[in-house]
């Protein structure tokens, strides 16, 4: 059984070239953000979520806290476009990679 991955980003065509390099070698599963990303952890196992830090509503910093409420941890990588140092740096105190 592969493993599988959940992606999360608001950008269609990120989340499309994402699976496209990484469904060779597991099982990905996209969200467009992160309310449909909590529904899916809800519904699905993931053994790992790639997590967008800038999409509006609901960011991924926001999204990654209500992630920590769930009783199973998923590791979570984020991946971000925006350069913030603060971004990074909020997401790593949190327990992101």
């Amino acid at each position: 059984m592969q493993k599988r991955i959940l992606v999360v980003d608001d950008d269609k065509i990120n989340l499309l070239r994402t699976k496209k390099i990484l469904e060779r070698y597991y099982d990905v599963f996209l969200a467009e953000s992160g309310v449909e990303a909590l529904d899916k952890i809800k519904s699905e196992e993931f053994d790992l979520i790639l997590l967008d830090i800038a999409m509006p509503g609901m960011d991924g910093i926001e999204t990654f806290e209500h992630i920590n409420e769930f009783p199973i941890k998923i590791p979570v990588i984020f991946l971000t476009a925006s350069g913030s140092e603060d971004d990074v740096l909020r997401a790593i105190n949190l327990g992101g990679g």
